[in-house]
């Protein structure tokens, strides 16, 4: 799913796309990626699914190189690579519609998938 997102900080205004994926084979990531040749980040639905479903808003979820902060309308990201961060704002609806077509897997789910994963190797 493209989403646009505003890099924060900036001396102009900078509007960039981002190409949000989830794949069932890796039931605990989300991969995000910048442009059509920019990074791609990799991080833990978990981290983000607890973001959009906090209580409160407003509040810096994450550590290390992944940190999310939602609000009503907008969502920041910062990334970080130690020793440069960017910070980026979305629109909370956009990411909201990413996660709501996310058919999360079950741990028991995740269980059996990575079990077979493991005997297919055998």
């Amino acid at each position: 799913m493209i989403i646009e997102c505003e890099l924060l900080g900036q001396p102009r205004v900078i509007f960039l796309d981002s190409d949000w994926a989830y794949d069932p084979r890796d039931p605990l990531a989300v991969e995000v990626k910048f442009g059509s040749e920019g990074p791609t980040w990799t991080f833990s639905l978990d981290l983000l699914m607890d973001a959009f479903t906090a209580p409160e808003t407003g509040l810096l979820h994450g550590s290390g190189d992944f940190l999310v902060e939602v609000w009503e309308n907008f969502t920041i990201v910062h990334l970080s690579n130690g020793v440069q961060t960017a910070s980026l704002q979305f629109s909370t609806a956009d990411i909201e519609s990413f996660l709501v077509g996310i058919d999360v897997p079950s741990p028991d789910e995740i269980i059996a998938l990575k079990l077979n994963e493991f005997l297919e190797t055998l």
